[in-house]
């Protein structure tokens, strides 16, 4: 059978080879088939290996299209060098015009069953998740209280254990699974229960470890009094129509239907999958001239937080073994879409969104890779992860200065892309990070509704010779960043970065969480050794109690001579230039 469809898609080919050859894929489709119009694969995969075959040494352009449909991974797509084209032949896989194919890494939860008078359960199997889509929208998990935060009475570092204030606890159902998440400053610290006890009027909390351990190590960030909080994932707090509750122990996933929703027939999705695509190249042989036009990614799991609890060291980076004195090591999160050693790698008008960690990552060894278009929208996390932070194995400190220079990420393009309400849940994630970047364009973005910066530039917090030079931030429109942290901004920046400009940006819509505790927030922070900087005519719109720039412990930075008569221009010209302003629409569930 198999060497029956190899001979019936060479056929095919034939005729195409010399200009390429477009090859089509849908979810009722059949991989034995020919992959035309007519006859389309009816997998990704199947698509990839017959991509494979065609010479790319002539000239033309392959092109997968895929018809509008959802595609259900089962497992992570890979691609590798074997899947590059060339500069003179690129290979594209491209949605069909006027209609949406849908990469999802989500299952159906079924089997739902009333208990009671309103609520709902059903059973998950080995299925393990922390969100819920309901006929397409995210249904809030369980929580308590249902809006605003309680406030830490105290941290007592010496027993590791936490004051919390009368009544805000309880021996609820399957307590070990309730998680306590609470704003440390700039970020998250997401905790699993352990016990409690009574302490007159308030309650001593422990946490599980590894989270205690590493939350009380740990120097930054601070653990202080009045740091505000809240609970997720009791049955108890389901309370309000569209909330839910897992417990892995009893199996059961139990949900409160808002009105009109009739679960016998209401389509359900938990994510389960990782990581949607991987594209990985090595140094020697990176992915080259590959594309992705019109896609929409959704449901990407990641479940760690569950069973370690996440500790946010900053912008999204969690703890993994903190020491004495602030010499802290880091985990980098998940992303849906995933990019190493490539070059090349075109982007274009996807959509991202209802993602459980981070939208695009594109890690290391990068080359002249073009993000633009694109919507990010829903996501857990941040919406785009670039270039190399510090690994697992390197304290966060350390200058990232490879003596490969093919590891770093050089020249991608990063622009025209919507950015909007990511962050929330794993909160001190950011928009758009990049870490060690050297000449990354971050051009004409739209970011909006943030629970913390908007676009961070740098890390390492030294003034040490780095990776970093020749990087531009400019025409990019952050509005409503900070909206639960502090000690962060629209645009933030780390580090000696040489050659670099952050000019003509526009900061707006950005007030002061009153959770967010006395650090002040600020529409640009150029924090701890931020040097070789210009810093040229950018532009603010915020309260009374936001600082406008804030330097701190800064290297040569150039600040041009401010000419008011120019912001109308700038606010204008920031954000989404005209022929992407339509992808704004496609921000929807």
């Amino acid at each position: 059978m198999k060497l029956n469809w190899i001979i019936i898609w060479v056929c095919a080919a034939a005729a195409q080879l010399a200009s390429g050859m477009e090859l089509y894929v849908c979810p009722e489709g059949a991989d034995e088939s020919a992959g035309t119009r007519d006859a389309p694969f009816k997998t990704i995969v199947r698509a990839q290996q017959a991509v494979r075959l065609i010479d790319k040494s002539i000239p033309g352009e392959t092109v997968v299209t895929l018809r509008g449909g959802t595609y259900l991974l089962e497992q992570t797509v890979v691609f590798d060098a074997r899947d590059s084209g060339t500069e003179q032949h690129p290979v594209t896989y491209r949605a069909f015009s006027g209609e949406v194919p849908v990469i999802s890494g989500g299952r159906q939860l079924t089997g739902w069953k009333k208990n009671g008078t309103a609520m709902w359960e059903a059973p998950v199997g080995d299925l393990d998740f922390r969100q819920l889509y309901v006929n397409g929208t995210r249904a809030p998990r369980s929580r308590h209280p249902n809006s605003g935060y309680l406030r830490v009475n105290r941290w007592n570092d010496e027993n590791r254990t936490i004051l919390l204030p009368a009544g805000s606890l309880q021996e609820w159902r399957n307590f070990d699974e309730v998680e306590i998440y609470i704003q440390m400053q700039w970020s998250i610290a997401v905790m699993r229960l352990e016990s409690f006890a009574k302490a007159g009027p308030d309650f001593v909390l422990t946490v599980n470890s590894p989270e205690r351990d590493l939350v009380f190590k740990r120097m930054h960030p601070k653990r202080k009094p009045e740091q505000a909080f809240h609970y997720e994932n009791a049955r108890e707090f389901i309370d309000v129509p569209g909330e839910w509750s897992l417990s892995r122990k009893e199996g059961v996933c139990a949900y409160l239907p808002r009105d009109g929703e009739n679960m016998a027939c209401a389509e359900v999705i938990v994510p389960n999958l990782e990581t949607l695509f991987r594209i990985q190249g090595t140094l020697d042989e990176p992915v080259r001239h590959l594309g992705f036009e019109g896609l929409t990614f959704m449901h990407s799991n990641w479940t760690l937080p569950s069973h370690q609890g996440y500790l946010n060291v900053q912008a999204g980076q969690y703890s993994i073994e903190p020491t004495q004195d602030d010499v802290q090591y880091v985990g980098r999160p998940p992303a849906a879409v995933y990019a190493a050693c490539v070059e090349n790698l075109v982007f274009k008008r996807n959509v991202f969104k209802k993602l459980g960690a981070v939208g695009l990552d594109i890690h290391y060894g990068s080359l002249n890779n073009d993000v633009v278009g694109n919507v990010f929208y829903d996501i857990s996390g941040s919406a785009i992860s670039h270039a190399r932070l510090s690994g697992p194995d390197v304290e966060i400190h350390t200058p990232y200065q490879p003596a490969d220079k093919r590891d770093r990420c050089v020249g991608d393009r990063i622009r025209n892309n919507y950015i909007y309400s990511v962050g929330f849940e794993y909160g001190g994630s950011v928009g758009l990070l990049c870490g060690y970047p050297t000449a990354v364009e971050i051009d004409h973005n739209e970011l909006r509704n943030l629970s913390y910066s908007g676009i961070s530039v740098g890390w390492g917090w030294t003034a040490e010779p780095n990776a970093m030079r020749d990087n531009m931030i400019r025409w990019n429109l952050i509005d409503q960043p900070m909206k639960l942290f502090n000690d962060g901004a629209g645009i933030y920046t780390l580090s000696e970065m040489p050659g670099t400009l952050i000019s003509r940006n526009y900061v707006t819509g950005i007030n002061k969480s009153e959770w967010a505790g006395k650090v002040s927030t600020k529409c640009y922070y150029l924090d701890e050794h931020s040097g070789g900087i210009t810093f040229d005519k950018n532009y603010w719109a915020a309260s009374s109690n936001v600082e406008r720039m804030f330097f701190h412990q800064p290297g040569a930075i150039q600040i041009t001579p401010f000419d008011k008569t120019m912001y109308p221009e700038i606010k204008a010209q920031a954000g989404l230039e005209p022929e992407y302003k339509d992808i704004k629409k496609l921000a929807v569930d």
